[in-house]
């Protein structure tokens, strides 16, 4: 797994804070290229986001009036964005909740926590969007739905001990190391047989002559 790059911690303005927001929410920016344009962490960015909606732009730039950094046209598309959050949020649990799953909320500010999914974007990224070069959207559906089965089901994670997910998911660990063993101890087992089977090699017994 290689490292992931190291990013220097670095101070941002309130002005500078409300624009790299609005790359996002006012020019659909997908956050993840903002944060790599700018070098700051996802974790960060979403802080930044939520301050800005619960408190307003108040919360970056004290003493100021909202206006000030914002225009009156971009707060309403700002409240729009918001609700229209409120709303996918919204949906999101009731999916989780009708399909049984758990949702399971990370520490704020620990980018450690989204270790695992942020993994899995790079993989994505690396491994399959960037080699494909989808040139629209449904090509870019269909490859990364065949990314996905191959990655679930056909390669091996050295994280889970070189299984598939899927065999990980069905409980099929044990039985498949059980396997790997059986299959090592008998190539052990023939290799010292077949030593065993080689003739002894003759030795010519060498006479020393002296002068």
């Amino acid at each position: 797994m290689e490292p992931e790059m190291e990013r220097t911690r670095r101070n941002f303005t309130p002005e500078q804070k409300v624009n790299i927001l609005r790359e996002h929410l006012i020019e659909h920016v997908p956050v993840s290229d903002v944060c790599d344009k700018h070098q700051i962490h996802p974790t960060l960015f979403n802080g930044w986001q939520k301050t800005f909606f619960e408190k307003g732009s108040a919360a970056f730039e004290s003493g100021r009036s909202p206006s000030r950094v914002v225009g009156h046209q971009e707060r309403k598309l700002l409240a729009l964005e918001s609700k229209l959050t409120m709303r996918t949020e919204a949906l999101a649990k009731g999916f989780v909740r009708v399909a049984g799953l758990t949702h399971v909320k990370t520490s704020p500010y620990y980018p450690q926590s989204n270790g695992k999914i942020e993994r899995w974007h790079k993989s994505l990224k690396a491994d399959c969007i960037r080699p494909g070069t989808p040139l629209d959207l449904d090509q870019a559906r269909r490859l990364i739905a065949s990314f996905v089965e191959r990655y679930n089901s056909v390669r091996l994670h050295s994280a889970i001990g070189y299984i598939t997910p899927r065999d990980k998911l069905l409980g099929k660990e044990k039985a498949i190391f059980a396997a790997r063993d059986r299959k090592l101890a008998m190539a052990r087992l023939n290799r010292k047989i077949k030593r065993q089977n080689q003739p002894a090699h003759s030795v010519t017994p060498q006479l020393a002559f002296s002068n």
